[in-house]
Formats: C-alpha cells, sequence, structure tokens
C-alpha cells in the first residue's frame, strides 16, 4: 500500500507515488471525519471526476457508481454515515488501451502503447 497526494494520477511526480505503469484498477481509502454540524442533515460526497469509472463506499456500504472520468458527480451517504470517523473507498477503473476513452491525464501512459492522446475519439455528452 502507498500513499498517494489525491487530485494527481498516481504516473505524476506530484502525487508521491511516480508509478510509471498502468493499472487498470486502483483503490483509495482514507478515515473521515464529519464535522458535528452536518448531524441531522443531508451529506452529500462530491467528486470533480474519477477516471474512467468509479465506485465508491462509505462504511463498507456502497453509496456511488460513476461512469466518465472527465465529469463531476456526487453521492448522499446521509444513510451509510457513523459517529466518529468514517472509512471511505473508491475503486477507480480505467482502461487506457480502449481508445475510445478520454485522454486526461493519461496521456503520457497512452504514448507507452503508441497512441497519440489528440487521437483519441471523443465520446459525445448528448
Amino acid at each position: 500500500m502507498k500513499r498517494i497526494q489525491v487530485l494527481f494520477a498516481f504516473q505524476s511526480h506530484l502525487s508521491g507515488i511516480h508509478d510509471p505503469d498502468f493499472h487498470d484498477i486502483v483503490w483509495y481509502s482514507r478515515k473521515v471525519r464529519v464535522p458535528d454540524s452536518f448531524a441531522g442533515k443531508r451529506v452529500l460526497l462530491h467528486f470533480g471526476a474519477v477516471d474512467y469509472e468509479a465506485a465508491v463506499w462509505v462504511n463498507g456500504q456502497q453509496v456511488a457508481c460513476h461512469e466518465g472520468g472527465h465529469t463531476p458527480f456526487f453521492s448522499d451517504i446521509t444513510e451509510a454515515l457513523v459517529e466518529g470517523d468514517i472509512t471511505l473507498v473508491v475503486k477507480a477503473v480505467d482502461s487506457a488501451k480502449l481508445i475510445q476513452l478520454l485522454c486526461g491525464v493519461q496521456g503520457k501512459v497512452l504514448r507507452r502503447f503508441g497512441i497519440e492522446p489528440g487521437f483519441a475519439i471523443r465520446r459525445s455528452r448528448t
């Protein structure tokens, strides 16, 4: 298990990992404390993006699934909360071998497979 600076791809130096290999599936886990001021309110968990497919669990309960690595999403996690720290787990699935996916930060990795990032077929948002 390695510690990563979230918001950076694990291939990046800024992630703290700098692993140039490609991994189809990456798991993220962390403990989070929900502020006491949230008690009695609905709690939404927002993601700016997870490349490309995401599954999200809070305290072992699946609270979200999302496809579309460059689009934000959120989930109401209120029912999964407990007092004290919660455990947040995210499974990110991204296959660089599928060139029809948006390139995003994996452009450097795609080049290792002989694919130029600008070449990828982009999905319509309609």
